[in-house]
């Protein structure tokens, strides 16, 4: 190359070389961050010169440069001392990677823990963020970032650090050794200047539960091709005692090992609950005999969480050695327990050998179970048995006796049947009602005298009709033991009715059962005629005096005469005895089926919007005799059938067949209106509804005669006085109007299309 090229390109390539340098500036975070431990309660911080020893996934340190004198210390990357940044920036937000070397990039292997801190909190106050990665112990990590005040234990100085306190991995080997600060370039990062020492570290998931859940134990950063010992820590739990080894496993390539099985259920129920026992378990190396680790779970012990009778929960102490509660023949109680075996899948209650019930236990070992006290139980205590395949647990129950109502509610003069259940054979009973009116509902109105057998039940069938009494809840008692002399001589009361005091100050009321009377509304005539006019009333008892009832008649409001104000009411009230009496005039009813109902406020407020349900309804019918609906509706056909172009076809007996534009139809002679009304000779003219015909008279008796015809023969009236409507009694309305009239015509018309006959004869001319 002669000296001219040469120069030529000495020149070029001092072109080029600032285009090269400066064109793409590339930026990242650069510079050493310093590991460090770190007391947040004490305010302290011990810089590390080499390393930093920690337990995979945790936050304390173990050791600071294999000194152990700043145990419990938490893990810390440290960005900035006083006014020196360890770190430059270049991202607003930064990631954390632990990696097996230390260059400034981000290698294939490395493994992002925690991601999206903000650079600009480490510049203020400290504050806690919540990270998750599978990586994290639990998948979760808490991380404290800020600026913090701290002395240093070395120097004795305070110092103003901006840092990041958090964990490390757990899901990791132990030759991953340094923190990347990554913010953004994976060629360009952050590295820190001394290593972690990752620590063996050992996690139980669950770490909590109930007696025979399934566990998994998992261990990292331990030496591979290990045997380890899984073993617990005691093996005496009161009746039970466990197998000291649970298993032997072995770490793989990766010094990790995973091991799942059932942990034993200690069966210590008769603890006040909820109760616990914590559970260790320790890992040894096998070789050694070491103790390299251990994890406790907390097993909590069965119990009965509550129990419900007939809807009332129970207030008693749920520890199940003495948890006791009251029943009846036919209650229905709910059982409820927590932290049963969950590998039995369910649970078993008995009582007396019978089983009342079986229960699916959820994957936490709760169970919810229903089941009704079985008339074949006999009155007194007894012990209830719960079986989970692992254990039973035990409660008592005392059946009390039982009065059992059939029906449990129903409207006055109601037949009600009275059973007993349990009772004394020894005694007598005496079987009240309580409660008439609303001022007397200590009233005892008497149903009968009873004995029971050996079985506790009435001797003979026990029943009575519904006092006449308010709506609304009622007792039905069985007394004993009354000294019915001393009631004579103090209150001088027939014992068929009387009050209350007089049975509690000299007698026992032995049991008692509700029985709740409903509404019932009835009218008195249910039945009328149309233009009979008068007075009918509506009734009801059993209603209750403390609500305001809403009367509909054919489902319109039915309004009382004027308050004290002026204004219209719209409510009605029964009296004092849940009776009521409306009186209704028997007119501007039409002929048909009729209703009257009473709807409650239930307590309601003024615009509640809601279900409205009907407290009680009756109906009541109109009839009509001798109306004249049916001779207005034979004129109105007379003028339509001649639109429908119809046409007399052919009598045969009582049955005349008509055919129109839109079919055949067969009706009585008698709808025809048939009249003579001319007679020449033996020939006359009839006229019908369908025009006239004429026809031979072949008879005559009285005003009728027989007349025959081509179409048939026919028999008409003589006297030219339109005959008497067709008595009706019906549904029809008394106003009837061309448009009603018109309905029936379109019926007719319909069925005309049915009664089509196939051979029409020559019509008749009129």
């Amino acid at each position: 190359m002669d000296k001219k090229k040469a120069f030529s390109v000495l020149m070029l390539a001092l072109l080029v070389l600032p285009v090269l340098s400066f064109a793409v500036p590339v930026r990242a975070s650069t510079g050493h961050p310093v590991l460090a431990a770190v007391d947040l309660v004490d305010d302290k911080i011990v810089f590390a010169n080499s390393n930093v020893s920690i337990i995979a996934g945790n936050t304390s340190v173990t050791k600071v440069d294999n000194g152990n004198q700043y145990e419990g210390r938490n893990f810390a990357i440290i960005f900035a001392v006083n006014d020196s940044n360890l770190v430059t920036f270049s991202g607003a937000q930064f990631d954390l990677y632990i990696s097996k070397d230390g260059y400034s990039s981000i290698s294939s292997d490395d493994k992002l823990y925690a991601s999206g801190f903000s650079v600009s909190d480490l510049s203020l106050a400290p504050k806690e963020v919540n990270k998750t990665n599978a990586l994290l112990k639990g998948g979760l990590g808490t991380f404290t970032i800020g600026t913090f005040e701290l002395t240093n234990d070395v120097t004795g100085n305070n110092d103003t650090v901006k840092a990041l306190v958090g964990p490390i991995p757990f899901d990791i080997t132990a030759d991953y050794k340094y923190i990347k600060i990554f913010d953004g370039s994976s060629t360009l990062v952050a590295v820190s200047a001394q290593i972690v020492e990752i620590l063996p570290s050992f996690s139980l998931t669950p770490s909590k539960g109930a007696p025979c859940t399934t566990v998994t134990l998992t261990g990292v950063a331990l030496p591979s091709g290990v045997v380890y010992n899984l073993t617990y820590d005691e093996t005496e739990y009161g009746a039970v005692n466990l197998t000291a080894l649970i298993a032997q496993v072995t770490s793989d390539e990766n010094g990790k090992v995973t091991y799942s099985w059932q942990i034993p259920d200690l069966k210590n129920n008769n603890q006040s609950p909820p109760y616990y026992i914590n559970i260790s378990i320790n890992i040894i190396e096998n070789s050694s005999g070491n103790p390299v680790g251990s994890v406790t779970f907390t097993e909590y012990q069965s119990y009965f969480t509550s129990i419900t009778v007939d809807g009332n929960e129970q207030d008693t102490d749920f520890a199940n050695n003495s948890l006791s509660v009251n029943v009846y023949t036919f209650s229905e109680v709910q059982l409820n327990g927590s932290y049963f075996c969950v590998s039995c899948g369910e649970v078993t209650i008995t009582v007396d050998g019978t089983t009342l019930a079986t229960a699916p236990l959820n994957s936490a070992g709760n169970f919810t179970a229903t089941f009704e006290i079985p008339e074949s139980l006999s009155g007194g205590d007894h012990i209830v048995k719960v079986y989970d395949c692992s254990k039973t647990l035990t409660f008592n129950i005392t059946v009390l006796p039982t009065l059992v109502v059939d029906p449990k509610a129903g409207p006055v003069n109601t037949t009600v049947t009275v059973k007993a259940y349990g009772f004394d054979p020894s005694k007598i009973y005496y079987i009240y009602w309580e409660g008439t009116c609303m001022g007397e509902t200590d009233r005892m109105i008497w149903i009968a005298n009873a004995t029971v057998g050996e079985d506790g039940k009435f001797n003979v069938t026990v029943t009575f009709n519904v006092p006449h009494a308010v709506g609304g809840s009622h007792e039905v008692e069985a007394w004993t033991d009354v000294d019915w002399a001393a009631v004579a001589e103090d209150y001088g009361y027939n014992y068929t009715c009387l009050y209350d005091d007089a049975l509690w100050d000299y007698g026992t009321e032995y049991a008692e059962t509700p029985f709740y009377v409903t509404p019932t509304l009835y009218f008195t005539p249910d039945e009328f005629a149309a233009d009979e006019g008068g007075i009918f009333y509506l009734k009801g008892t059993g209603l209750n005096p403390d609500v305001l009832y809403v009367l509909n008649i054919d489902n319109q409001a039915f309004v009382t005469p004027s308050n004290q104000l002026g204004n219209p009411v719209h409510t009605i009230t029964c009296d004092e005895c849940g009776d009521l009496t409306v009186e209704l005039v028997k007119a501007g009813f039409r002929p048909g089926l009729h209703s009257g109902a009473l709807y409650g406020d239930n307590g309601q407020s003024d615009g509640y919007c809601g279900n409205y349900t009907i407290a009680a309804y009756a109906t009541f019918t109109v009839t009509t005799e001798g109306d004249l609906v049916v001779g207005d509706l034979m004129n109105y056909m007379n003028s339509s059938f001649s639109s429908l172009n119809a046409k007399l076809v052919a009598i045969e007996g009582d049955i005349a067949t008509v055919q129109t534009t839109l079919g055949t139809m067969q009706t009585s002679i008698n709808n025809l209106d048939a009249k003579v009304v001319a007679l020449q000779g033996n020939m006359a003219t009839v006229q019908t509804i369908l025009g006239q015909i004429n026809g031979t008279v072949i008879a005559i008796n009285g005003n009728v005669a027989t007349i025959k015809t081509d179409v048939g023969t026919i028999k008409a009236d003589v006297s030219a006085v339109k005959a008497d409507t067709t008595t009706m009694k019906g549904f029809l309305p008394v106003d009837m109007t061309p448009v009603w009239i018109a309905v029936v015509l379109a019926l007719i018309a319909a069925i005309a299309s049915i009664y089509s006959i196939v051979v029409i004869r020559s019509k008749i001319a009129a």
